[in-house]
């Protein structure tokens, strides 16, 4: 399957609850299986954690990617652009398959949540320091990607905006989120989804009160 995106430019800037609204992506990582690893290989963690710290380190320069926060072993980090994002994710889920950043007898495996549109930012201060957060249905739909729809190895994004406008070149799997699966058969543009290799739909409350969405599986 081939998207196409065409980059969606906000004209002015847009403001709602006293929050500047932007068009940004997030990405959320998180391991699998992180409590049993932590139970299992204390110190063996620490330092496989540091190893991955440095990767995404590495390749959020590379790709212009602003880490947000790391909570635990899981990173969130925000982009201009979908397709940086996705390119970001693949290149991660490629180095970790070629390093083997190894724990006792496993290796650390990754599930990875995109998901593009508008999100409220918020600026605030703490302990002297300026510190960007996200909020909105983007924020939750991106983490909901990485915890519900994402293989482990793999890939999941999402796109909160007119889907007839993406244009990307990755093979997908797509999913229909919405609360009546009953149509056997998707309404979908030719445009965006001539070449789809595997579709599904689920209910949308699998994804804990994220909006109706299609879900788009990369293959790898």
């Amino acid at each position: 399957m081939i998207l196409r995106f065409n980059e969606h430019i906000l004209e002015g800037k847009k403001k709602k609850y006293g929050m500047d609204i932007e068009e940004r992506t997030i990405l959320f990582t998180d391991i699998k299986s992180s409590s049993e690893l932590w139970n299992k290989y204390e110190e063996e963690m620490f330092k496989a954690l540091d190893t991955h710290e440095k990767q995404i380190v590495k390749l959020s320069e590379k790709y212009n990617a602003v880490i947000l926060k790391s909570i635990g072993d899981a990173f969130m980090l925000s982009f201009d652009k979908l397709k940086t994002a996705i390119d970001f994710a693949i290149e991660l889920q490629k180095d970790l398959e070629k390093t083997h950043i190894k724990v006792g007898s496993k290796r650390l495996e990754l599930r990875i949540g995109i998901c593009g549109g508008e999100v409220y930012k918020r600026v605030v201060i703490r302990q002297g320091n300026e510190i960007v957060d996200y909020f909105g249905n983007v924020v939750n739909t991106a983490s909901r990607m990485e915890s519900k729809v994402s293989d482990v190895g793999g890939i999941a994004f999402a796109y909160d905006g007119k889907v007839d406008d993406l244009e990307l070149d990755y093979k997908v799997d797509a999913i229909d989120f919405k609360d009546d699966c009953r149509v056997s058969e998707r309404k979908r543009s030719e445009r965006l989804l001539t070449d789809v290799h595997n579709y599904m739909c689920k209910n949308v409350s699998e994804l804990k009160g994220v909006d109706e969405i299609t879900a788009y599986k990369i293959r790898l």
